[in-house]
């Protein structure tokens, strides 16, 4: 078993890994793949508080299967409904006493700024489930580690396929997969298009990001169709859903256009975006995104409670 060193920082942002740290987590989610047995008891004793005030399925259990897994526990809640917080309990102060009661934390929060702000305010190394509309870094690691599965290599060409303004797994993996040599087509309405700032981040790092609102006209060229939903809880009253929706559903035919060697991922929950129909094509990997999850997250666990894994 390796040793246990002091904590390490909190991960809030994409930012706060480097390549080789991101290399790192993707090499050891390989291990636990290939041999989760290996790694069943190396959070022994350990415990994980899950602190969700916004809905989650996939990220919200998968953490939780992932400290399992590694021979921890769980505590937290997934309704803050139930907690002090509907008493008026200020975010910092639940988050001092989540951390007393557990060695690491996982949030997520509508509100922007609410990580930096409960990171500060404990002992413990906090981790970024998905905030507002900025960052979710473990989605992006998640996402990293199944384009590298499929596709032997990160430097692809990707088309971001949807709301890509308000959904916050763009964001993170954007900035991430640019730092690889990605080349880069964000396809979307304009009202949905990508931020400026991430895009300005992604040329930063050396990457080609075109800004289209057709995808037709690439779908030739694309490795992989990162498609999202429509984040209708984010979006102002001025914009029509229903319109914008109808116009970015992705079908069988859309799919089979695709090269052989393409791959159609989603962060999943899909609202009708992709048509079931597509679910059993070859180039379909949203389901095994979502299992990703869990080897990923008990990489990412391990790596910051402080254990080290020569790779």
């Amino acid at each position: 078993m390796p040793h246990a060193k002091k904590s390490s920082n909190s991960l809030l942002s994409i930012d706060d890994l480097s390549n080789k740290d991101i290399q790192h987590i993707l090499d050891l989610a390989q291990q636990i793949e290939k041999k989760p047995h290996k790694f069943a008891d190396y959070a022994k004793g350990k415990i994980l508080s899950l602190l969700f005030f916004e809905p989650s399925t996939r990220t919200y259990f998968s953490f939780a299967s992932a400290i399992q897994r590694l021979g921890g526990s769980v505590i937290g809640f997934p309704n803050a409904e139930t907690t002090s917080i509907a008493k008026g309990e200020s975010l910092e102060d639940t988050a001092r006493m989540m951390s007393s009661y557990s060695d690491i934390m996982a949030v997520r929060s509508g509100v922007m700024g609410s990580m930096q702000r409960m990171s500060q305010a404990i002992h413990i190394p906090l981790i970024n489930a998905g905030e507002g509309q900025g960052e979710h870094p473990t989605q992006a690691l998640t996402d990293l580690y199944t384009i590298r599965q499929s596709c032997k290599k990160l430097n692809v060409t990707i088309a971001f396929y949807g709301d890509l303004k308000f959904g916050r797994t763009n964001h993170s993996l954007i900035k991430a997969i640019a730092r690889f040599g990605a080349k880069i087509i964000c396809i979307a309405p304009p009202e949905l298009q990508m931020p400026k700032d991430y895009v300005a981040l992604a040329r930063k790092a050396g990457a080609e990001v075109i800004l289209d609102k057709d995808i037709k006209k690439y779908v030739k060229d694309i490795d992989v169709l990162y498609v999202s939903r429509l984040q209708k809880e984010r979006l102002p009253a001025r914009l029509n859903y229903a319109v914008l929706k109808k116009a970015m559903n992705v079908d069988l035919k859309l799919v089979t256009a695709l090269k052989s060697s393409a791959i159609v991922m989603h962060p999943l929950p899909r609202v009708d975006e992709i048509a079931v129909s597509v679910d059993t094509d070859k180039r379909a990997k949203y389901f095994q995104q979502a299992a990703n999850a869990v080897p990923v997250r008990m990489a990412i666990l391990l790596l910051k409670m402080g254990y080290a894994f020569p790779i």
